[in-house]
Formats: structure tokens, sequence, C-alpha cells
């Protein structure tokens, strides 16, 4: 599976389910992409949690 065919499948397991934004997507996409890089884990998985500051 190419890069640009997991981006697709994780976007697409993350649309409408309405936790993650765009913005949040591409952040995480960019950390996993360079997680040897990446100091704390939870800075991706935050990402990933419910907006609840609505």
């Amino acid at each position: 599976m190419t890069d640009d065919e997991l981006i697709a499948k994780f976007r697409h397991n993350i649309d409408g389910v309405g936790v993650v934004g765009d913005a949040d997507a591409d952040a995480v996409i960019e950390a996993v992409y360079d997680l040897e890089n990446v100091d704390d884990i939870s800075t991706i998985l935050n990402r990933l949690q419910p907006n609840t500051a609505d």
C-alpha cells in the first residue's frame, strides 16, 4: 500500500465520525510519518480525542 493509499484510508476511517477535524488529521499524519522525532506520543493521541470545548 502506498503512502497516499494509507492516508486516504485513514481519512476515510475518520470521515463522518466528527471527532477529528482536518487540521488534527493533518497533524496526526505528519507526526506518524515523522514518528522517530516525536518526543511524546500523547501529542498524537490527544489529536484523536473528541473536542469537548463546545
